[in-house]
């Protein structure tokens, strides 16, 4: 995790996020250790997906999710694990109930879009919307990070290939 998005967070005196898509919890550890949140929802389904070389095949990735409860140990008073699809997470959180969003789950363009307009309604006004792996991988077509965010947001900024914009207002998604 970038260390200007941490300063981000802790600007922002964000408190209360989620992280959509976690895998072993890599940036779940970092955003735990290095901010001031009290509250982390984690959502990842662990379902491998055709659309993912890495992850070929069916059923679930239960040494992701093994490795992250491991890596997460320390920090489980912290965070609340929903096992499921975004889409029926986003369904359990209040509106502007949310400081952050952080969405790093199936990067195909249908559903970083849908993350964005599921998630957006979840984050406070002034907070920040927020994602992975902007640009990447730039030969490949079937991820579309890029093209949603594009599309969503008129002002987004960029740190590295995390891109972030700040919730000014309810029209903000495209």
């Amino acid at each position: 995790m970038n260390k200007e998005y941490i300063t981000l967070l802790n600007r922002h005196s964000c408190k209360v996020g989620a992280e959509i898509g976690v895998l072993g919890g890599v940036t779940s550890v970092n955003l735990l250790k290095n901010t001031q949140i009290e509250k982390l929802y984690c959502v990842d389904p662990w379902i491998s997906y055709n659309e993912y070389p890495d992850y070929t095949g069916e059923g679930v990735l239960t040494d992701y999710r093994e490795l992250f409860l491991k890596n997460t140990d320390l920090y489980k008073n912290r965070i609340e694990v929903l096992v499921m699809y975004s889409s029926e997470a986003a369904k359990l959180i209040p509106d502007k109930s949310l400081d952050f969003v952080f969405i790093d789950a199936n990067h195909t363009y249908p559903y970083v879009k849908q993350d964005i307009e599921l998630w957006m309604p979840k984050v406070k006004l002034s907070g920040i919307v927020s994602g992975h792996d902007y640009g990447f991988p730039r030969t490949s077509k079937k991820y579309g990070v890029t093209m949603a965010v594009k599309e969503a947001f008129k002002n987004f900024k960029l740190i590295g290939s995390v891109w972030y914009a700040i919730k000014e207002n309810q029209e903000e998604v495209g």
